[in-house]
C-alpha cells in the first residue's frame, strides 16, 4: 500500500476516503430503516399463539409489502 502513495495526492486519498464514508453512512441509514420497520412489526405481534402462522400479522404485512413492491 505504501508504494501506491506516490501514485495519488493526499487530496485524492481524502476524496476516496470521503466517498467510502458516504457509502457506509448510506448503508447504515438503510439498515436503520429496516431495523425500525422490523421493530414495529415485532412489537405489533403478540407471538403467544402456538397455532400455525396462518393469520400472522407479520407475514400478512410482509406479503402486502411484496405485492406493492411488485406493482411498481
Amino acid at each position: 500500500m505504501r508504494e501506491e502513495a506516490t501514485l495519488h495526492t493526499c487530496a485524492e486519498v481524502k476524496g476516496i476516503t470521503q466517498r467510502r464514508l458516504n457509502e457506509v453512512s448510506e448503508k447504515i441509514a438503510a439498515l436503520e430503516r429496516v431495523k425500525h420497520a422490523l421493530t414495529r412489526l415485532n412489537a405489533a405481534c403478540c407471538g403467544m399463539d402456538d397455532d400455525d402462522a396462518t393469520h400472522c400479522s407479520i407475514l400478512e404485512t410482509l406479503a402486502s409489502s411484496d405485492e406493492s413492491n411488485q406493482a411498481h
